[in-house]
């Protein structure tokens, strides 16, 4: 059934981006990972997710006066205010890797963190200071999995 909606969806690739009402942004990629959902995860891949995308979401126009009370209203996206050449308009994006979006969704686990690790993450596009924040929300536990992660890499 999954492969037919992969196969029939009228995307040109699986690396689109979800926004849902809390302005949390995702993939399906990342949706199937942290449902732990590898059988749908090595589907996506197969047909073309890429496990190392940043995702990028436009989510709101801000005024100007505005621009330097905006607060980042995520724990672990990235946000950025960009102003349009054109328009001179302001708006704010939610940027976002797996990893990312896994701390956010409370859903990195060992079982997720091996997954990425057998599929080629690019342990380099974590943010630096990403292990820090999360010790400052106390989550303890992500962060030792992402230390471990990240070491794991340089012995390579």
């Amino acid at each position: 059934m999954i492969n037919f909606i992969i196969e029939k969806a009228p995307y040109q690739n699986l690396n689109y981006s979800i926004k849902d009402e809390n302005h949390s942004i995702s993939t399906p990629l990342f949706v199937a990972l942290a449902q732990n959902n590898f059988l749908i995860a090595d589907l996506l891949i197969e047909k073309g997710a890429d496990i190392n995308e940043t995702v990028c979401c436009n989510l709101d126009k801000i005024k100007e006066e505005e621009v330097h009370l905006h607060e980042n209203p995520f724990k672990y996206f990235d946000m950025s205010v960009n102003r349009d050449c054109f328009t001179l308009d302001y708006s704010c994006s939610i940027i976002s890797n797996v990893i990312q979006f896994l701390c956010e969704t409370e859903s990195l686990n060992p079982k997720n963190i091996e997954y990425l690790t057998k599929h080629k993450f690019d342990v380099k596009s974590i943010r630096p200071g990403l292990v820090k924040q999360l010790e400052r929300h106390n989550k303890h536990e992500y962060a030792k999995l992402i230390s471990e992660l990240i070491n794991e890499d340089d012995l390579d």
